[in-house]
């Protein structure tokens, strides 16, 4: 959550610095929109995933337990992490940045 919003101020910061404007301020609800954002999809999916397999194998021998899904789910977002810094990288090149978060 942190690395997301302190990439995206980064960012900000240099691509108000290449565009040679001479003020800049961070912006702190960036944390909270990466929050939401992170705890919705590491929250929601698994709970409504595990909701669907409950309902759909009923009597079934296979059970996956919703801190299982959990888990699961926190591990694939972490990628977003290395994700998060190389869009400093990318700063002027936004299409890369969209193509970069897609990938991951």
């Amino acid at each position: 959550i942190f690395s997301i919003a302190i990439s995206g101020n980064l960012a900000d910061y240099f691509s108000t610095s290449i565009a040679g404007q001479a003020k800049w301020h961070y912006d702190f609800h960036k944390v909270t929109l990466a929050s939401t954002a992170v705890f919705s999809y590491a929250g929601l999916i698994p709970a409504c995933l595990y909701g669907y397999l409950w309902w759909a194998g009923r009597g079934s021998a296979l059970a996956v337990s919703f801190l299982e899904l959990l888990c699961l789910y926190g591990y694939s977002i972490t990628i977003y992490i290395p994700i998060s810094i190389l869009w400093l990288i990318f700063v002027k090149v936004g299409w890369l940045q969209w193509i970069l978060v897609l990938v991951g």
